[in-house]
């Protein structure tokens, strides 16, 4: 969805030992669901449904399998609706088949289905097929800038996001090609994303906000898809422009038969109002936690000089991108991370 959707993530973080100050750390996989969807039998962050700490999935260069694959569009316009203007989807909840992220593509089976369900609708949820089906409806949607092939999921999936947004939407899966932001990964590419498959938190830097706001808000209202700990102080992933996941909780320990997956971190998270959606509720919070945000790490504050671009945005978290090498890569719960390269200063990024 965008880079801007669940249940208490930080609480997830197991408690282990680790060395402070080495850049190894514990990460946390969430799928955002941008209008979209989960993972792993988990449930869903990002503009529009639930999300769960995750325990692995397969990696792709468009970001993690399945994730940001769905959306919710307005049915004469066609163009993506979110949290923004329908906070209603935080509690949307997606479920798949176990296994169903870490096994390889079109090997999920003819029955595999991933399940929507939802308060208001709890007797009645919807069953979209994982495979995609042959002679599917294609048509054409619009997220932000792009416009791009979709498949529709058809009026059964249309008619019960109708009714719970109580305005007619219908479904859609995607089916084109996307590129990044040229400005920061020209030759990449995501698919229903704000701009960039992946996106890398800190569980420092939520704790920086919780401590200026005086409430203790839980990572989902950032939806990251990556969250790490102990890797440095709050907002030092400023600095990360490069960092490498291991499965193991320590570089000695990580298994050198498993693959590292590379991420590269390309432009800070630029936040908006759906950080004040509460995902437990779908309701709107007044104005934190973006209020201390900005308070406290806005584009001028963090260091950034570029200020036509970034002088009063506030800012949480990296957008960041993989190469194609990814492809099938297990990114697992609880693994270490470590910052490969560091940005030595912040005031010539632009």
């Amino acid at each position: 969805m965008a880079t801007d959707g669940k249940d208490g993530v930080g609480d997830a973080i197991t408690t282990e030992t680790y060395r402070d100050g080495t850049g190894v750390v514990l990460v946390l996989m969430l799928i955002p669901f941008f209008c979209f969807i989960l993972v792993a039998g988990v449930r869903v962050p990002h503009q529009v449904v639930q999300g769960d700490l995750c325990e692995g999935c397969a990696g792709h260069e468009d970001g993690v399998k399945f994730d940001r694959q769905w959306m919710v569009v307005d049915q004469e316009k066609m163009r993506f609706i979110s949290q923004r203007n329908h906070p209603k989807l935080a509690r949307v909840n997606v479920e798949l088949p176990p296994n169903a992220c870490t096994i390889a593509p079109g090997e999920e089976g003819a029955e595999a289905a991933m399940v929507v369900s939802a308060p208001e609708l709890m007797e009645r949820p919807i069953y979209i097929p994982l495979q995609r089906k042959l002679g599917s409806v294609v048509g054409q949607a619009r997220v932000w800038e792009w416009t791009g092939d979709v498949v529709d999921e058809g009026d059964g999936a249309a008619e019960w996001f109708s009714e719970l947004l109580g305005a007619k939407c219908r479904l859609v899966r995607f089916s084109g090609f996307r590129n990044t932001e040229e400005a920061y990964a020209p030759d990449n590419e995501t698919a229903f994303a704000d701009g960039f498959p992946f996106l890398v938190t800190s569980k420092e830097s939520l704790e920086a906000v919780n401590a200026q706001s005086g409430i203790d808000f839980p990572m989902n209202r950032f939806r990251p898809n990556v969250v790490v700990e102990k890797c440095g102080g709050a907002f030092d992933e400023d600095y990360w422009s490069a960092i490498e996941v291991k499965r193991g909780h320590s570089a000695q320990d990580s298994s050198s038969s498993d693959p590292a997956c590379c991420f590269t971190l390309v432009k800070p998270c630029s936040r908006c109002k759906v950080t004040t959606v509460n995902q437990a509720t779908g309701t709107v919070d007044g104005k934190e936690p973006l209020q201390s945000l900005t308070a406290i790490h806005s584009g001028s504050k963090a260091g950034f000089t570029n200020k036509r671009t970034f002088a009063n945005v506030p800012l949480f978290g990296w957008n960041a991108i993989c190469g194609p090498d990814m492809l099938g890569r297990i990114v697992h719960s609880g693994s270490s991370v470590e910052v490969t390269e560091r940005r030595q200063s912040l005031s010539d990024f632009t």
